[in-house]
């Protein structure tokens, strides 16, 4: 319960994603977001980030983009840099001093459940290691290019942002790595009440929306060898199948057409109607 403002804080130690959140942290949070309007989470700052874009101008060689670019994306996870940008909501600051709650700490408890309730969404074939390890692969061979990013041709402009995807695929798989299975029960407990508190950003799986989908689904056709091909396509009469259904209205054969008198013809009037 919210106690006196003035009284210095005596517990100011922040919760990191990797260690177990007990269940009175819980649901001190959640009292936290009910005291604020509309009972409602604020406006947190993006956690998780979009892959990279960058511009087909940039003169900067592929390896220092890639340096950015893992600073940024390290960055949002950090509590300072959390806090720096909740101290400008003057509401949020009232009501955690109320509740003697620091920014630094109510970013490190938003983190906390955010990334539990991450590792909690993720279906039994995302396997957090190969994820980590196949984007270590790929990050490591961005970094060894040097060539300036605008020079590029523009097929390989494509192949390295796509390949730089990787560097939030990675980051988010090793986020999640961290968390503690006692944070993820936790949250499966209060799972309907943290998806009325937690910012949004979190309450999804943080892995499909970064996901390679022609990797996780396999290819939609494949062409195994050069008999696939149509030049190489030949007919055997042989192996034909023919079908007999009858069709629906009888045509003449080529025969009794050929057999007809094609030339013009009367039609005869019945014999009661013949003129005299």
């Amino acid at each position: 319960m919210p106690g006196c403002r003035d009284a210095p804080l005596e517990y100011t130690e922040v919760r990191r994603i990797n260690e177990s959140i007990d269940e009175l942290e819980l649901l001190k949070y959640l009292e936290i977001i009910k005291s604020l309007p509309d009972e409602r989470p604020p406006e947190f700052p993006q956690v998780y980030t979009p892959p990279a874009e960058w511009s087909h101008t940039r003169q900067l060689p592929v390896k220092d983009l890639v340096d950015d670019e893992l600073k940024q994306i390290h960055e949002r996870w950090d509590v300072d840099y959390l806090a720096k940008k909740l101290n400008k909501n003057k509401v949020l600051i009232r009501q955690l001093k109320a509740f003697r709650v620091t920014p630094q700490q109510f970013a490190g408890y938003t983190l906390t459940l955010g990334a539990a309730y991450g590792r909690a969404m993720l279906r039994d074939n995302q396997e957090l290691r190969v994820v980590i390890e196949d984007g270590n692969r790929e990050i490591d061979r961005l970094m060894r290019v040097e060539t300036p990013f605008a020079n590029l041709p523009d097929d390989e402009k494509y192949a390295k942002l796509k390949q730089a995807a990787w560097l939030t695929r990675q980051n988010r798989a090793e986020q999640l790595s961290q968390v503690p299975l006692d944070n993820v029960k936790l949250v499966r407990r209060y799972i309907e009440e943290l998806k009325k508190s937690l910012p949004q950003q979190f309450l999804m799986n943080p892995l499909d929306d970064v996901a390679d989908l022609l990797l996780e689904k396999g290819l939609p056709f494949e062409v195994i060898d050069s008999s696939s091909l149509e030049d190489d396509i030949t007919w055997d009469p042989d192996n034909a199948l023919f079908g007999y259904d009858k069709p629906d209205i009888e045509k003449p054969t080529v025969d009794e057409i050929a057999k007809k008198d094609l030339s013009p013809t009367v039609d005869l009037l019945p014999d009661s109607e013949s003129i005299e």
